[in-house]
């Protein structure tokens, strides 16, 4: 292969690449709607699970740290030497710690993350 046609060939194989990543994208917004619509349905059958012919779908719900004054956050984090909490953002494994003893975080409250699981469903 000489130079011309290397370039020639990572030329399409990025064409190739993008037309893959469309797709995916569309595959996964399309993802997102079934997801929300199967919430929705759940919520409005009170339900927390559901069945298909191949599939189960549940909701889960796990308490999380939201921050919402970082500045009160940081300074709590400084001052008391609970560097464990902090990552990028907060580590959830060391707020969860505290929040289970009834330790109040200034500047973090608790959100309630929400998610759908979609597995297949065993075979009888």
């Amino acid at each position: 292969m000489n130079i011309g046609q290397a370039i020639d060939k990572l030329y399409k194989a990025v064409q190739l690449r993008k037309v893959v990543q469309q797709k995916v994208k569309d595959m996964k917004t399309e993802e997102d709607k079934l997801e929300s619509f199967i919430f929705k349905q759940l919520g409005t059958l009170a339900l927390m699970r559901g069945s298909g012919k191949v599939a189960n779908a549940s909701i889960s719900k796990l308490v999380v740290p939201n921050v919402t004054d970082k500045n009160k956050f940081y300074e709590y984090g400084k001052l008391k030497a609970n560097f464990d909490l902090l990552t990028v953002g907060i580590s959830s494994q060391a707020w969860r710690e505290r929040h289970d003893d009834g330790k109040a975080i200034p500047g973090v409250k608790a959100f309630t993350k929400v998610s759908l699981s979609v597995t297949k469903k065993q075979r009888k």
